[in-house]
């Protein structure tokens, strides 16, 4: 049977992303940046890219997807279910 991992929690990747602020906002500004297992992962232009990436490879998470430079924001369930839906 295969061994179960736990990732961080979606708090601790919040942590992590606010530990790394500044080093951020100076290289990935106006970017969507995946942080999983407190861990940043990589930055994309566009949301649908950050969340397809994160999808495939760690299903419903959790993981952090934030826009640097900007104030954490609600992403709504319907475009999360179009990255979900593009992803299989």
């Amino acid at each position: 049977m295969a061994e179960v991992v736990e990732l961080a929690t979606l708090d601790e990747n919040i942590e992590a992303y606010e530990r790394r602020r500044d080093e951020m906002e100076a290289k990935y500004r106006d970017q969507w940046v995946v942080f999983v297992d407190e861990e940043f992962v990589e930055a994309f232009d566009d949301f649908q890219e950050a969340a397809m990436m994160a999808i495939r490879r760690w299903g419903r998470g959790p993981y952090l997807i934030r826009l640097v430079g900007e104030e954490p924001r609600m992403i709504p369930m319907s475009l999360i279910s179009r990255s979900l839906d593009a992803a299989r």
